[in-house]
């Protein structure tokens, strides 16, 4: 279960980072989206323009020149966009994969190859981001040169207006005496069609945002509403508060390390679930979340709860994560889903990186599920299967889209909540959780008597012990000696 439990941790860091990654990637795709539509609008206006000057339209023709003007000025700012967010995608990816090859070790064989698959996807959406870019920056130039020759075709066509304007004023007499419009603006459109509008060979590629919206809904509901997701309705969490005033883990120091071996933790943590209150004992106190506070060490119910029901999140997104990595039932179906997003039918670097935000995310769903149902008095089992999976990937969309989740039913093999508190323990310093230990018989014994401190305390040990020897010598009377053993040991 330990090593279960490191892979998870790492599967569930490593996951969460490289979502940060997709998000990055999918903001780039937003941009290069941004930039596609500037362009077609350019090349729209510019046939509008060019269509004025067809009609001769010389005050429509400047008033659309003046309005492709003002949408060129777009680009640049959209290129240096482009430019933070892919230099930004690339340090940060480079930092995950630091830290991914640091922890490599802790994860089995085939956990190591599966997720060493999808993230490859990464490096290669990066390398065809570095093509892509060439593109995108030539676009400024581009630009430059695209205003210089609106500026030009402006200024003809003021020209133009003017001969008209001077040419009508001077044969009012004579109107067989007419100036060549098509010349005149001709000589504009000779101009205006020296603009080249480029379009980037690459399109965007997220063609169902909303569904990308979703998933990274589903994220944001965690993060800022956690309890509100887990907590069985009509439930009321604690409002006790711990004064940490005399309390024994204020001489605790991190340099003290860990004294006990497997079997000592092991009773320990069976200890603190036989006698310790938490979120699910019916027992009345004023500090209820006492198994809580062990693994929180806050100074109220509600903080240690809250921190409580985070790291249990943890541990359980992580263990999903790595059965949906093992299933390929699963990871097609994230695929699927992946491409439905990016409008790619096949397998492309942007729907890689995609299809690995979807199976994060389902471990995250699934995993709000599975803390419901425990906060709930019922049972979640430590290795996911096919059978006591609950949630779909349509009933992520849906719960993601409502912001509700329902979970329902116990696993008859599970691990019921106190027992994943326990776990929480058992990764954590094993004396500094004596020390909090120390400080809840501390608090509950000065509710009966105020004075009551454990630095105050006097132990004492008195141990003594009788046996028989065998005689090393023959020849004695008796073949056997008594022996009596006493020891003590008081410590004020």
């Amino acid at each position: 279960m330990l090593a279960d439990l490191k892979e998870a941790s790492v599967v569930k860091d490593l996951s969460r980072s490289y979502g940060e990654h997709t998000k990055e990637a999918v903001r780039l795709e937003h941009v290069i989206e941004e930039i596609n539509s500037s362009l077609e609008k350019q090349k729209y206006i510019w046939n509008e323009a060019k269509s004025c000057l067809s009609n001769y339209d010389g005050q429509g023709f400047i008033k659309k020149a003046i309005e492709l003007e003002k949408e060129t000025d777009r680009i640049p700012a959209l290129i240096k966009s482009y430019g933070n967010i892919a230099d930004e995608l690339y340090a940060q990816l480079q930092l995950t994969k630091s830290k991914k090859t640091e922890e490599m070790d802790q994860l089995s064989d085939p956990v190591q190859i599966t997720l060493n698959s999808d993230t490859d996807w990464f490096d290669s959406y990066v390398r065809q981001d570095g093509e892509r870019r060439k593109e995108v920056e030539a676009l400024a130039a581009e630009a430059i040169n695209i205003k210089n020759i609106i500026e030009r075709s402006k200024d003809r066509a003021l020209e133009v207006e003017q001969i008209i304007d001077n040419w009508e004023s001077s044969s009012d007499d004579d109107d067989d005496d007419e100036p060549d419009l098509s010349e005149l603006w001709g000589s504009v459109r000779d101009i205006w069609c020296e603009i080249h509008i480029s379009m980037l060979s690459y399109t965007n590629g997220v063609k169902d945002p909303q569904k990308e919206k979703i998933l990274e809904k589903v994220e944001s509901l965690v993060r800022n509403g956690l309890m509100s997701l887990v907590l069985p309705e009509g439930t009321q969490i604690s409002k006790g508060q711990l004064d940490f005033n005399s309390f024994p883990s204020t001489i605790y120091s991190e340099e003290q390390g860990e004294i006990d071996g497997l079997i000592d933790r092991i009773l320990f943590e069976e200890y603190c679930g036989r006698f310790l209150t938490s979120f699910l004992s019916e027992e009345d106190k004023p500090v209820k979340y006492e198994l809580e506070y062990l693994v929180g060490g806050m100074n109220s119910d509600e903080k240690n709860f809250s921190q409580a029901v985070t790291d249990v999140l943890a541990i359980r997104e992580g263990l999903n994560l790595v059965h949906i990595l093992m299933d390929q039932e699963k990871r097609r179906e994230a695929e699927a889903l992946a491409g439905v997003i990016t409008g790619v039918t096949g397998t492309a670097p942007l729907t890689g990186l995609v299809a690995f935000f979807v199976m994060s995310i389902w471990a995250m769903g699934e995993a709000i599920m599975d803390v419901r149902r425990l906060l709930q008095g019922e049972k979640v089992a430590f290795i996911k299967s096919k059978d006591n999976w609950r949630l779909s990937l349509q009933g992520l969309l849906d719960s993601g889209s409502s912001g509700s989740f329902e979970g329902e039913g116990s696993d008859n093999n599970g691990v019921n909540y106190s027992g994943y508190l326990k776990l929480l323990l058992f990764l954590s310093h094993s004396t500094r959780q004596y020390y909090r230990l120390m400080d809840v018989i501390q608090m509950n014994l000065r509710t009966t008597d105020t004075e009551f401190r454990m630095t105050h305390c006097v132990y004492g040990a008195e141990i003594q012990g009788k046996g028989r020897g065998k005689h090393y010598f023959f020849g004695v009377l008796e073949p056997a000696y008594p022996i009596e053993v006493r020891t003590e040991s008081i410590l004020g």
